[in-house]
């Protein structure tokens, strides 16, 4: 952080001049139309793994760091999705609070250029203490950003990970916060972590490794992804384990061990006319075919880098 460029806020004692003109208070929108009601705030594992990063990097003797929110509301459902997530420089004196205006700026129109869907739907901060997650800071920070969009969403992460991964979010319950008691000031609001499926197949990768049989034990065990003939291999095993788990479920309904079902009949009998009707040859034909036109796709994104490096040579020489 070092020096800010702009200061953002102050205490509500504290007037523009004091601060040099750096620091601006938080407007209050009294006359602004009713904000939108947020009823439940869905997380995605990058913006948690953002938001760690960034603790880890602080400056020594910097208790918690904060940053800018980015996903999208849903008007209908009041549900927040969070799918992104930048820091922003920001400092911490007794009863004053200054924020990276300009990088907040500058880190959101960037991040638009690249995916225009996502706004600002709030700040996350960090707490070693889920017990007092907001504090009198908070409130002058929430203001800021009151003006950034409608009804913020405060993400709080508990940073000592004494219980694996704990997330709070909290919404303003006044327009203005600044001033007011905490318990008055923000309502805690339905929080949990969502995923999407290549999200889910990353996050199992890294959580087993692939290096040794002790996750985590080095740094190669979070970087080294299974190759596809594994990934080919693993689910087919999962196939061929669910396929024995109904084998034997259909075995024992048929010697009258475990009750019959209609409902699940028609599923298995659902599953099994999805199947197409080929033989082992005809498979392996189609299997084969498959993996060849993968090699020949490989070997031509192979020879288009190597030619694509010897222009850059040519190049570079002439």
């Amino acid at each position: 952080a070092g020096i800010l460029s702009e200061a953002a806020m102050s205490s509500a004692e504290k007037t523009e001049e004091e601060a040099g003109g750096g620091v601006e208070e938080a407007a209050t929108s009294g006359a602004a139309e009713a904000a939108p009601r947020t009823s439940q705030v869905l997380v995605h594992p990058l913006v948690v793994f953002c938001i760690l990063d960034h603790y880890i990097r602080r400056q020594e003797g910097q208790e918690r760091v904060i940053g800018t929110l980015l996903g999208h509301r849903d008007e209908a459902t009041g549900v927040v999705e969070i799918s992104n997530a930048f820091a922003v420089p920001h400092t911490e004196k007794e009863a004053e609070v200054a924020v990276g205006q300009a990088t907040n700026k500058t880190m959101y129109g960037l991040l638009s250029r690249v995916n225009s869907k996502e706004k600002i739907v709030g700040w996350y901060a960090t707490s070693g203490d889920l017990d007092r997650p907001v504090n009198d800071s908070s409130t002058l920070i929430h203001d800021f950003y009151l003006q950034e969009c409608e009804a913020p969403v405060h993400l709080v992460v508990d940073t000592s990970m004494r219980e694996g991964v704990r997330l709070v979010a909290f919404s303003a319950l006044a327009d203005s916060v600044v001033g007011l008691d905490l318990d008055r000031a923000f309502g805690r609001l339905d929080c949990s972590l969502t995923f999407t499926d290549a999200e889910r197949s990353l996050l199992d990768a890294m959580i087993a490794g692939v290096v040794d049989d002790r996750p985590f034990s080095t740094g190669d065990s979070l970087s080294v992804l299974p190759s596809q003939m594994d990934l080919v291999r693993d689910n087919v095993d999962d196939l061929l384990d669910l396929v024995d788990d109904v084998a034997t479920y259909v075995d024992r309904v048929a010697d009258g061990s475990k009750p019959h079902h209609p409902q699940a009949a028609r599923h298995i009998a659902d599953a099994l006319a999805t199947l197409p009707h080929l033989d082992a040859s005809s498979l392996d034909a189609a299997f084969n075919k498959h993996m060849q036109d993968i090699l020949m796709v490989s070997y031509l994104a192979s020879l288009t880098k190597a030619q694509l490096a010897v222009t850059s040579k040519i190049h570079e020489t002439f």
